[in-house]
């Protein structure tokens, strides 16, 4: 099965196609009677077979030709619009949210190891582009000229800490060493909150398109809302929020648009590939971060923003130093992928290199850290999970693959590990490879293939850990761990890398100025 790759030829075909099923609807409100019905069923047609290719999606199946996918989107986006001019904006949130279903849906995002949003941007977003719909439910409201035109936030009397609010929506991974940062500090006062925790947020993809396509006018009358209160309330009390993952907070903070209060969102990578960054409004939006260069580059090719957030490339905040600890000589031997149960960790690729070291030398060994996959979570998560299991009992890796789960000592872990591998088509900024550089693992970082048009790791890490196929990876690794020496001094080389680069001593300071810093809007 393709990964819905769109050649020329597919492209011209499916413009011609897409100006066919537009005449024929415009023919439908002018035809005979006759003619109509024929036109009509046509009309039907269309609508169960983009109703089929949803269930196709929900089911796990991804059509071959990425004009299968492009067209039941233009059926819903014409829906859509179809009950926007006949009933008004909250009826066409049901045929909106659809399209959005079609057009973000996990199965040609996270199943798999390509993305048609990274491989054919253009293509797949111009069905909702052309929708008036999608037009009114992420056109950008008054906030810029709001933001720029309020009067200064009255000075208290008596010096206080600088309030930062920091939110998430369950995950607290990458925020926790944030909270940490600050809480034991004088001139910082902390609150929390998990958005899962306030009762009646519009949260699901549904309601927050009804929210965007019903929403007043004026900011105010967003933040009167009843589900607000609590929100406006704690963003009313802080100098600064924070929120973790640019998704579905990013777009009711930047709706709520708090006049005094700096807004500050963070885009990690799983985000880009969800409805979500859509539907954000930029203007309440004073600063945007990202981990990785690439991520920024992404974003501007699926969201373009004219005016909006300053941006910021900032790593995860990590202590590495906590990472530093003993390794056994033979633990050169050991391969690791932490946090292995996910597609998009793509571990097959690190049992071909496996199998390659294998050929030389039957000491190495391969360690999965993490969860396994849920099979539970999608056909396509359950059908990785049995590739993988078939491909680590063939003969030239059999027996030689641990699987681990997460242990809340990580460096203790790490202390077994003599060489740490991204084997990921994608990543943000890959804190754990990071982690295993600190404590002195070789790094060697696949070419992060589903970001290639974007960036990657060339971005962010040395050229020479980067190894685009399992071949060069061997290489890497079989000259590299050759003997103790060697292998000490190349990891050492590394923890040094990243320590200067990437630790909380080097990067506190910028988190300082863009959380605590005097900015102006």
């Amino acid at each position: 099965m393709s990964r819905l790759g769109l050649s020329v030829g597919t492209a011209r075909s499916l413009l011609g196609r897409t100006a066919r099923r537009l005449a024929e609807q415009r023919a439908t409100r002018t035809g005979t009677s006759a003619g109509g019905h024929r036109r009509s069923d046509l009309a039907a047609r269309g609508v169960a077979l983009a109703e089929g290719t949803l269930a196709d999606l929900a089911a796990g199946s991804v059509p071959d030709e990425l004009d299968t996918i492009v067209a039941a989107i233009a059926v819903f986006a014409r829906q859509a619009d179809a009950a926007l001019d006949r009933s008004g904006p909250a009826a066409a949130a049901v045929p909106l949210a659809k399209a959005a279903q079609v057009t973000f849906h996990r199965a040609l995002h996270f199943d798999g190891l390509t993305s048609p949003l990274v491989d054919a941007t253009s293509e797949l977003l111009q069905p909702l582009h052309d929708s008036i719909a999608w037009q009114r439910a992420t056109e950008p409201g008054p906030y810029v000229r709001a933001r720029h035109t309020a009067p200064p936030r009255a000075e208290k009397h008596t010096p206080r800490p600088h309030r930062l609010l920091l939110v998430t929506l369950k995950n607290w991974k990458f925020l926790d060493p944030v909270a940490q940062a600050y809480e034991n500090r004088d001139d910082v006062e902390i609150r929390r909150i998990d958005l899962a925790d306030l009762p009646g947020l519009p949260l699901s993809g549904l309601q927050q398109l009804r929210l965007r396509l019903t929403r007043p006018v004026e900011p105010q009358g967003v933040r009167d809302l009843a589900w607000a209160a609590p929100l406006v309330e704690a963003l009313d009390w802080a100098d600064t929020v924070f929120l973790d993952w640019l998704q579905r907070g990013a777009v009711l903070l930047s709706l709520l648009d708090p006049l005094h209060t700096r807004v500050v969102v963070r885009l990690h990578s799983f985000e880009a590939f969800t409805l979500f960054p859509h539907l954000v409004d930029y203007g309440g939006i004073d600063d945007l971060v990202v981990v990785g260069p690439h991520l920024g580059r992404l974003l501007d090719r699926l969201v373009p923003v004219a005016t909006g957030p300053r941006r910021h490339v900032l790593a995860n905040l990590a202590d590495l130093r906590a990472f530093a600890g003993p390794k056994a000589d033979d633990a050169r031997f050991t391969l690791a992928v932490v946090g292995y149960g996910v597609v998009a960790k793509d571990p097959i690729w690190a049992v071909e290199v496996l199998a390659r070291l294998r050929a030389h030398d039957s000491r190495y060994r391969l360690l999965l850290v993490g969860a396994d996959f849920d099979d539970q979570t999608s056909a396509g998560s359950a059908a990785y999970r049995n590739r993988l299991l078939l491909r680590s009992s063939a003969p030239d890796v059999a027996g030689a693959i641990t699987r681990i789960p997460f242990a809340s000592d990580v460096p203790a872990v790490l202390r077994r590990v003599g060489v740490i591998v991204s084997s990921s088509a994608r990543e943000s900024f890959h804190l754990a490879l990071v982690e295993g550089a600190a404590s002195g693992a070789v790094p060697v970082v696949r070419d992060w293939p589903l970001f290639a048009g974007v960036g990657g790791p060339a971005d962010l890490f040395p050229a020479e850990w980067v190894t685009p196929t399992p071949q060069q990876a061997a290489a890497r690794i079989l000259a590299l761990t050759a003997d103790a020496p060697t292998w000490r001094a190349e990891g050492q080389r590394a923890a040094d890398w990243v320590l200067e680069r990437y630790d909380i001593a080097v990067t506190r300071p910028h988190f300082d100025d863009l959380l605590l810093g005097s900015h102006d809007r």
